[in-house]
């Protein structure tokens, strides 16, 4: 999995977000939290699903269910990743049904 670097926006807007083409074996980010977004953009032409992995259980001892965010066929999407989305590495955890045409991009606001 390859770590993303978290882009920073500027306060004069003088640079844009630098997008990454996504990995094969997924992704990761670190420390997510309040402000991070991760942005998906599908370039091909069939649906991908991107899954967040939500580690732990429920009080109950059910495993958390993961996030899986279907992003259509040449759009874009984005979900914030709170703290619920860090393993005990602090890292996020993505993965991706297709990685042909489909960038990706954090954010730190």
């Amino acid at each position: 999995m390859a770590l993303l670097s978290k882009y920073v926006p500027s306060p004069t807007g003088a640079t844009g977000i630098t997008y990454a083409a996504a990995a094969g074996g997924g992704d990761t980010v670190a420390n997510p939290g309040p402000g991070c977004i991760f942005i998906v953009k599908n370039g091909s032409a069939s649906p991908i699903t991107v899954t967040f992995a939500v580690p732990g259980s429920h009080a109950n001892g059910v495993a958390k269910a993961d996030l899986a965010l279907v992003v259509a066929a040449t759009s874009e999407r984005c979900v914030v990743l709170g703290n619920e989305y860090a393993g005990s590495n602090g890292l996020c955890a993505i993965t991706y049904s297709g990685v042909t045409t489909l960038t990706v991009a954090a954010v730190q606001l």
